[in-house]
C-alpha cells in the first residue's frame, strides 16, 4: 500500500514544495492539478521527497509491489484525464505550455508502461545499495523524530528489496532480462558490500 502521509505540520516542507510546483501559474484549475501531480510524485518517491525538503514521507521507501505499480498506472490515467479536461483556450500562453508539458510527461509515462522496466531493469547507478547507502547523508537528523523516521526506513529496507526482487522474478518468468554486463556489475556491487565489515557500512554509523 502507498505510504500514509504524516499529519500536516507547519514545518514539514509540503506546502513549500507545492508552492514551488505552481510558481507563475495563473490558472486555478491547472494549479490544482499540478499540486495533485507533484504531491503524488513525491509520495511515490519518498527519498526524493526528503531530499527536496518535504518530510511527510520520511519514514517510508518507494513501494515496488505489483499492486503499487498498478495503482500508479491508474493514477497517471486519472491525471491525464484531468489535464485533458482543461480547455487550452482558457489558458495564458505560459499556462498552456505548462499544460502541454504535463500532458507530454504523463503520455510518455503511460506509453512506456508496456516496457515493464521495473521487471527487468538492473542498473549499477540505481540499486538498493546505491540508494540506501546514501540515506544517512540525505536523511538529515535534526531531532529525535528524524532519528525515528530514519530507523523506520532501515526496517523497511528488507521488504522493499524483496519487492524489487519479486518484480525481477515476474519479468524473468516472461523472458525479460537486463543486459548481462549490467547484471554482472550489480552482482559485483552486492558481493563487495557483503564482503565488507558491516561496521564500515554507511548505515552502521551511530545516529
Amino acid at each position: 500500500p502507498a505510504p500514509s502521509a504524516a499529519p500536516a505540520a507547519p514545518d514539514d516542507g509540503h506546502d513549500r514544495a507545492l508552492a514551488e510546483a505552481v510558481a507563475g501559474v495563473e490558472s486555478q484549475a491547472l494549479a490544482t492539478l499540478l499540486k495533485d501531480h507533484w504531491a503524488w510524485t513525491l509520495e511515490q518517491d519518498p527519498i526524493m521527497a526528503t531530499r527536496l525538503g518535504d518530510k511527510r514521507f520520511d519514514g517510508h521507501l518507494r513501494d515496488h509491489t505489483a499492486a503499487a505499480e498498478k495503482a500508479r498506472q491508474a493514477k497517471r490515467r486519472a491525471l491525464r484525464a484531468q489535464a485533458q479536461a482543461i480547455d487550452p483556450a482558457t489558458q495564458t500562453p505560459a499556462d498552456r505550455l505548462t499544460q502541454e508539458l504535463l500532458l507530454e510527461e504523463l503520455e510518455n509515462a503511460i506509453t512506456s508502461e508496456v516496457c515493464r522496466f521495473a521487471e527487468w531493469t538492473v542498473n549499477a547507478r540505481s540499486t538498493p545499495i546505491t540508494r540506501y547507502n546514501r540515506l544517512p547523508e540525505e536523511h538529515k537528523l535534526r531531532g529525535p523524530a528524524d532519528v525515528d523516521t530514519l530507523l523506520a526506513r532501515y526496517e523497511a529496507m528488507g521488504p522493499a528489496i524483496d519487492a524489487e526482487g519479486e518484480a525481477l522474478r515476474r519479468g524473468a518468468a516472461d523472458g525479460l532480462f537486463a543486459p548481462a554486463e549490467a547484471v554482472r556489475r550489480v552482482l559485483g556491487m552486492v558481493e563487495e558490500q557483503l564482503a565488507a565489515d558491516p561496521s564500515t557500512w554507511a548505515m552502521s554509523k551511530p545516529v
